[in-house]
């Protein structure tokens, strides 16, 4: 699914994230609510929260590219959540863009073309693994 490349790209630039998530979090939800002030309403809980959330799910992934499939029942029941939280499959693409934008800002001039490539492929996967619980 990965190759060994692109799964170092996404976990070195993963690490860099790391000692400050809790501000990558926020500048996610920023991102995210900035551009789309609608997907609020569905997340109900305080940003702190979301952002524990968001980082137990992307550790997960990112200690399992070499097996992400086998995640697919924990995404397909990410996708049932959010589905009961009015969370519809054309809000994944803002999401990502958002995760993508947060990452770039908060890595800078490592965050290469290369390295933005391999993190949308992986994105794309989870995606297509949570609508399948929608």
């Amino acid at each position: 699914m990965f190759t060994r490349h692109e799964i170092d790209l996404i976990q070195h630039s993963f690490e860099k994230v790391m000692p400050n998530f809790f501000d990558f979090s926020q500048e996610f939800y920023n991102t995210l609510f900035a551009a789309h002030p609608e997907f609020e309403m569905h997340f109900r809980e305080d940003r702190q929260s979301m952002g524990r959330k968001l980082l137990k799910v992307l550790l997960k992934v990112v200690n399992h590219l070499e097996q992400l499939e086998a995640l697919q029942d924990d995404f397909s029941a990410l996708g049932a959540r959010h589905t009961q939280r009015g969370i519809q499959a054309a809000y994944y693409a803002p999401f990502g863009d958002a995760l993508i934008g947060a990452l770039h800002n908060r890595i800078g001039s490592n965050f290469t073309a290369e390295t933005e490539a391999a993190w949308r492929k992986v994105y794309g996967v989870m995606a297509q693994m949570s609508m399948a619980g929608m």
